[in-house]
């Protein structure tokens, strides 16, 4: 006699109601279905209680019906490989959340080879929220880059790497050009006469690029970069002019200047434009599409993504933000600001493109390098992190790369370096809340940081992007793949 398998639903499967449609996603596989008024009515028994948005609870008291195929009305039976392919129907005897765990430790063994470096500590910026600590202006030598370079080739071979991905950081990387060049030099001819795939991007501020960015982009293979403004010209100008040599206090407009670099790359490689907002910039953030537009960076095939995000404290050096009343209340006002965003982006962006909106909530199978077995930060001096907000924190460091190639702290080092098993104890699945939360393969507990330093307002924030703007994400989706 056939053995007749128990099903029950996902705990990650959420519904969406989109006007007179609902809308079922899973958690798991990202899957997204339109529900007819029957299928809705039928499946609804299946489904178990609505899942209520608050992030945090439910997975141990998730209790759904279990059923056989045999028990499920026709139209659902017919339909019952899609649900399962979709992952909104499992075996009742899957642990979910094991499952993903597994997955998440296998997913940080397998992550791929990735090295950033931090070219300089200096900045020709003073931001007032900047994370790094001022006068720490060391760069990174010639030498130094070669003795990365040699371990970056070394690791290579020794693992087996069969792609490697390269960060460059700062600081400003830009003010250090020649570490850039020197470095892309000799790994791409590495890369290439082995057959490794090799690809590169840059979190800069847009000001110090050399005359022909286009060319500088290619022969370093920078594959994406990440560019930032904050608000519109009357705020950016304001708030980051450029100082001058010797960090005197005359400064000088720079919104002009990183538009005209983002002008010559346009179209030239992926381009990213966070766009800061804080309390005194506000809404004023909603302008920068606007301009975005006029210069015709929102066309199709650009490859031009902005997205807004709210200044915070990164690193305890500007800690005063995360204590700052006025802050904390405009936390839930930008929720608000950023709904408007995207919706003023939708204006210019084709309604079927997928690039309506920044992120379409996809599991998340590391959520970030820090975490991967496969990933380093170097600081100019050689000082290797898992994080790149720790470089310049040297007590953050967990070895060094010396000159000669050999490892470990230099002979005069007096900061004690905290190990690198901090970072590998992180586990989101032990954590009380998201361990419990429905938006856990989404997010994955986001800021791996945040955790390691019980940072529970950064947690916060994460569950409340979550909690508020989830919906919101699915209809734009569906709106944009022609849904109604």
């Amino acid at each position: 006699m056939a053995i007749r398998r128990r099903f029950k639903a996902s705990y990650y499967n959420l519904r969406v109601a989109s006007g007179a449609t609902t809308l079922l996603f899973n958690g798991i596989t990202g899957g997204l279905l339109r529900l007819t008024k029957g299928m809705e009515r039928d499946l609804a028994p299946l489904l178990g209680s609505e899942r209520a948005r608050k992030a945090g609870t439910g997975y141990a008291d998730w209790d759904p019906p279990r059923f056989t195929r045999q028990d499920l009305p026709a139209g659902i039976a017919r339909r019952f490989d899609e649900f399962i392919d979709s992952g909104i129907f499992v075996p009742d005897v899957c642990d979910e959340r094991e499952d993903l765990r597994r997955s998440y430790i296998a997913n940080r063994s397998n992550a791929p080879f990735f090295v950033t470096i931090t070219t300089t500590l200096d900045c020709n910026m003073r931001c007032y929220y900047c994370y790094q600590k001022e006068g720490e202006l060391e760069s990174m030598s010639p030498d130094m880059c070669d003795a990365i370079a040699a371990w970056t080739k070394a690791k290579i071979e020794k693992e087996n790497h069969s792609r490697l991905y390269v960060d460059w950081y700062g600081g400003e990387p830009m003010l250090n050009q020649a570490v850039i060049d020197r470095y892309s030099d000799a790994m791409i001819s590495f890369c290439g006469e082995r057959h490794i795939a090799y690809k590169a991007s840059m979190i800069c501020n847009g000001t110090a690029w050399p005359p022909d960015p286009v060319k500088f982009v290619e022969r370093n293979r920078l594959h994406s970069i990440q560019f930032s403004l904050d608000g519109p010209r009357q705020h950016h100008d304001k708030r980051r002019g450029l100082i001058d040599a010797k960090g005197g206090a005359g400064r000088t407009a720079s919104f002009d200047t990183v538009m005209s670099t983002i002008d010559a790359l346009i179209g030239r490689t992926k381009i990213y434009l966070r766009i800061n907002v804080d309390p005194w910039i506000g809404r004023d953030c909603l302008d920068v599409i606007d301009a975005c537009a006029a210069r015709g960076w929102l066309d199709p095939d650009t490859r031009f993504y902005p997205y807004v995000a709210i200044i915070n404290a990164m690193t305890e050096h500007c800690g005063f933000i995360a204590k700052a009343k006025r802050f904390e209340e405009f936390n839930e006002e930008f929720h608000g600001i950023q709904q408007e965003f995207y919706e003023r982006l939708r204006r210019y962006r084709d309604e079927k493109s997928f690039e309506v909106v920044q992120y379409y909530p996809n599991r998340v199978m590391i959520n970030c390098s820090a975490v991967s077995n496969n990933a380093v930060v170097f600081g100019p001096n050689g000082r290797m992190y898992k994080c790149g907000l720790d470089v310049g924190d040297q007590h953050r460091a967990h070895a060094a790369l010396n000159l000669d190639g050999s490892m470990g702290p230099e002979p005069d080092a007096k900061a004690r370096m905290l190990p690198p098993d901090r970072w590998d104890r992180y586990d989101p699945f032990t954590h009380a809340r998201c361990k419990e939360c429905q938006y856990l393969p989404v997010c994955m507990g986001g800021c791996p940081k945040a955790q390691i330093d019980r940072d529970e307002a950064q947690i916060r924030m994460q569950s409340e992007f979550w909690e508020k703007n989830f919906d919101r994400i699915i209809r734009e989706y569906f709106a944009a793949a022609g849904g109604h």
